[in-house]
């Protein structure tokens, strides 16, 4: 496990951890290093200090300018608290074009057998299409 701490005025506002994740027992994916930051409050952590998650949308990142300068440190400071955000896997899909989103075929089969969920709705070739949505 890595972990990079980032100090403020000798507080201590950030931790960005890279550890190995457990393995997925829903879809046999292999999975790689998650990545997650910790934003602590600017007047630290107490008894009273809680938990939140910050979990980005699909294509955002948790180290992006606005989660990590903007959102993080608003919910951590306002409301006392340790605000995680996540770099999960596949945040990041790959694109073809300005509307089509590459998914792993394995993925496509899992979500189906599982949920009975048709990709075929939402998809355009075997790739997600925001057009459909």
């Amino acid at each position: 496990m890595e972990i990079n701490q980032l100090f403020e005025d000798g507080v201590l506002r950030e931790e960005q951890v890279i550890t190995i994740p457990h393995q997925d027992v829903e879809l046999g994916v292999e999975r790689k290093q998650l990545e997650y930051f910790l934003t602590f409050p600017k007047d630290g952590v107490n008894e009273d200090s809680g938990l939140v998650f910050c979990i980005p949308a699909w294509g955002d990142r948790a180290d992006s300018p606005y989660q990590r300068t903007k959102l993080r440190p608003y919910i951590a400071d306002h409301y006392n608290c340790i605000s995680c955000g996540i770099n999960y896997f596949g945040i990041q899909p790959a694109l073809l074009d300005e509307y089509l989103m590459i998914l792993s075929p394995i993925f496509m089969e899992e979500i189906n057998a599982l949920y009975d969920i048709h990709p075929g709705d939402y998809t355009d070739q075997g790739n997600i299409s925001l057009k459909k949505f």
